[in-house]
Order: C-alpha cells, then sequence, then structure tokens
C-alpha cells in the first residue's frame, strides 16, 4: 500500500485514526464509532477507503512507513557497523513503545493488516541486509550471511509485538527491543 495524495481533512482524519489505532486496537471499532469519534460521514471514510479492512489496513501501513523512515534517519546518524544496526533496531522499539499490545493482536485478524506487516518486515529486512552488507565489506562486522542474519533479526523483532511472549518474559515490546539490539551488539559485533 501507498499513501494515497489527501485533501488537508483527510489527512487530519487518517492521523486521527492512527492515534486511535495505536492507542487501543481496532478490532474492537466498526465504521459507525469512526464516524462519530473522527466527526466524518461514512462517504469521508468510504473516500479513504473502499471497506473498513482497507481503512484499517492504510493506516497501519502509514504508521509502518512512518516507523521504518524514524529508525533510517536515526541509523543514518551512525558510522556503519553494529551501532548503526543496532540503532535502527532501537528506533523500531522506541517508535512500538507507542502501541497498545492490543493492536498486535488485532493486527492478526484481517488480512489487509497481516499483509501490511509482511510488507514492513520485507522493507525492514532489505534494510537490515544492506546495513549488514555494508558493514561486512568494510570489515567492521562479523557476519558470514547477511540474509540469514537479517531473518535472524526480523523474528526476534516478531517476538516483540507477541503479547504471548512478552508477557512470560515479562517485559514491554520496547525492553524487548533494546535485549535485541544488545544481542546484536555482541552477536555481530567487531571483529
Amino acid at each position: 500500500m501507498h499513501e494515497r495524495v489527501t485533501s488537508k481533512r483527510q489527512t487530519q482524519i487518517l492521523d486521527e485514526l492512527e492515534n486511535i489505532v495505536l492507542s487501543e486496537g481496532f478490532a474492537h471499532l466498526q465504521v459507525s464509532d469512526l464516524t462519530h469519534r473522527l466527526h466524518c460521514s461514512r462517504a469521508t471514510l468510504y473516500a479513504l477507503a473502499p471497506s473498513r479492512e482497507a481503512l484499517i489496513g492504510r493506516v497501519c501501513d502509514r504508521i509502518g512507513h512512518a516507523w521504518i523512515a524514524f529508525a533510517r534517519e536515526q541509523a543514518a546518524s551512525c558510522p556503519p557497523g553494529v551501532e548503526r544496526i543496532a540503532r535502527y533496531a532501537e528506533s523500531i522499539a522506541h517508535r512500538q513503545s507507542v502501541a497498545a499490545p492490543q493492536l498486535w493482536w488485532d493486527a492478526q485478524t484481517l488480512a489487509s493488516t497481516r499483509a501490511v506487516l509482511a510488507e514492513r518486515s520485507a522493507e525492514s529486512s532489505r534494510d537490515y541486509i544492506g546495513y549488514l552488507e555494508e558493514a561486512k565489506r568494510a570489515g567492521l562486522i562479523r557476519c558470514p550471511n547477511p540474509t540469514y542474519i537479517a531473518s535472524v533479526i526480523l523474528a526476534g523483532a516478531r517476538n516483540t509485538r507477541d503479547p504471548e511472549i512478552l508477557e512470560a518474559a515479562g517485559i514491554t515490546a520496547e525492553e524487548a527491543m533494546k535485549e535485541l539490539a544488545l544481542f546484536l551488539r555482541s552477536g555481530v559485533g567487531a571483529r
């Protein structure tokens, strides 16, 4: 999904809906609830997306794009190597910390949000592979296979969104991502 050009009012509605989804999740939200809470008509919502599922998918896609853009910006402020990779992970963690645990449960209920998660995971995978290859070429890290290590990092990142794993570990999603960043620093650290 890609952000379509929207009016100022449509952007405002999407921003407000993003805040609702981040703080509450979305499974409980019906179109009638949204029109009431967002002070808009059904037609206004359906101008943004053809269905409730597509609208939620669009909002989740916006969230994912914003998180990745933030992580890239933060990673760019570090020199190539393990710190850049860890900063990327920590930056995603920072953004994820504002999301209610319910969002991760709800994201598994719709095809549109599962697709968004898969697309954003693939995008993050490409970023991690790029950072790993860059650091490997420079001789800054030990990493025989950047593609495999990126898949391990993403598996760890998925676990930071799994409420059952977090509950069993007794940590928050943000704490879990910090643990993952610590693991990265020691696991792929300097040669």
